[in-house]
C-alpha cells in the first residue's frame, strides 16, 4: 500500500511539473518568457480549481468533453468577434480623424 501512495505522488509531481512547461513553453511564442513565467505561476485557486473542473468534466464522459469544448469553441468566437469589433471602431475613427484634418 506504502508503495501505490509512493507511485501516485510521483506521478502527481511529475505531470504537474510537465503541465506547466509545457503551458510556459506554449505561452513563451506569444509572450516574453518572464510574463509567460508569471501567467503560469500566479494562477489562482479559482482558476486552478475551475481549470481542474473543467478537465475532470472533459474527461468523465462524452456529454462532459462535449460542454467543455462548446465552451471553449464559445470562448474562442466571443474574443474574436470583440477582436474584430476593436479593429473597426480603429478604423472608423481613423478614418474619421483623417476626414476632419482634410
Amino acid at each position: 500500500m506504502t508503495n501505490l501512495v509512493i507511485a501516485d505522488i510521483v506521478l502527481r509531481g511529475a505531470g504537474s511539473l510537465l503541465r506547466q512547461r509545457l503551458e510556459k513553453g506554449l505561452l513563451t511564442g506569444q509572450l516574453d518568457g518572464d510574463k509567460a513565467k508569471h501567467l503560469v505561476e500566479s494562477r489562482g485557486m479559482v482558476s486552478t480549481l475551475a481549470l481542474w473542473g473543467a478537465s475532470r468534466l472533459a474527461t468523465r464522459s462524452p456529454v462532459g468533453l462535449a460542454v467543455v469544448a462548446g465552451g471553449l469553441a464559445a470562448k474562442v468566437l466571443y474574443d474574436r468577434g470583440k477582436q474584430i469589433e476593436a479593429k473597426r471602431r480603429a478604423r472608423k475613427a481613423a478614418a474619421a480623424s483623417g476626414q476632419s484634418d482634410s
